[in-house]
């Protein structure tokens, strides 16, 4: 999976990712300081998925106006935990995630978003 982590996430989030084989790119690089609808435009041009703990801001960005749908996005791994669980939820999750990819790529072109919290992951379209 290609990867682009939003300003807001933890290098030891990345860093959990990376060692999963992913492609990791950083926003505060490749998009300093650019809103989040720049950040996610900026994921779509390289084909990756943001990897964000700003879910709200996400959730605002623009919607099509025929379906209600986010008009380009690839998906969207979420946190809602504090930062410091982080990397160890991508290290208990990570072959899950990594399966739940694999079999979406398969039969879907659908988005792949994923909420990860202190309790439960949520697949979702």
């Amino acid at each position: 999976m290609r990867l682009l982590m939003d300003e807001c996430v933890p290098d030891l989030v990345a860093d959990a990712f990376g060692d999963r084989g992913h492609e990791i790119h950083f926003a505060r690089d490749e998009c300093p300081e650019t809103p989040d609808h720049g950040v996610q435009h900026h994921a779509d041009q390289i084909g990756a998925i943001v990897v964000t703990w700003n879910i709200r801001h996400f959730r605002q960005l623009p919607r099509s106006h025929r379906t209600g749908q986010l008009e380009s996005h690839l998906g969207r791994i979420d946190f809602k935990c504090g930062e410091a669980l982080g990397a160890e939820r991508v290290v208990e999750l990570g072959k899950l995630i990594d399966t739940a990819y694999a079999m979406h790529q398969e039969v879907s072109t659908e988005r792949f978003f994923v909420r990860i919290t202190t309790q439960y992951i949520t697949f979702f379209r």
